[in-house]
Parts: structure tokens; C-alpha cells; sequence
């Protein structure tokens, strides 16, 4: 037990302060996850719009190299 003169936190007081900080890190990581979620979405969907330019390239190749082939 604390006396008069001496300065002192409750148990409580310490679980309180933990459980803000936790919460308050759980918030900060849960918008990193967030903004990283939409970085991969984005670099998903630049992936697909460069695989989509190399097929139609190698298919333009492709014609290309039909109609050399037939001339």
C-alpha cells in the first residue's frame, strides 16, 4: 500500500495505459494494411495492363511474321 508520501499507480491505471496504446497501435496497423492492400491492388492491375500490351505485341510479331512468310 502506497502512503501519503509516495507517489503511485494503481494496477488498473497501468492496464489502462497498455490497453490504449495497444488499441491506438492495432489502428495504426490496421491502416498500413489498408494503404498496402491498395498498393498491390494497383500493382495487380498495372501487371494485367502490362501483360495485356506484351500478348498484343507478340500477336502483332505473330502477323507480322505470317504475312513476311507469305509475300
Amino acid at each position: 500500500m502506497a502512503t501519503s508520501d509516495h507517489k503511485s499507480l494503481s494496477p488498473m491505471d497501468i492496464v489502462a495505459v497498455l490497453a490504449m496504446v495497444t488499441k491506438d497501435q492495432q489502428s495504426k496497423l490496421a491502416q498500413e494494411i489498408s494503404q498496402k492492400d491498395a498498393e498491390i491492388a494497383a500493382l495487380k492491375n498495372r501487371t494485367l495492363q502490362l501483360e495485356t500490351v506484351v500478348v498484343e505485341v507478340l500477336r502483332l510479331q505473330s502477323s507480322d511474321s505470317y504475312v513476311s512468310l507469305t509475300n
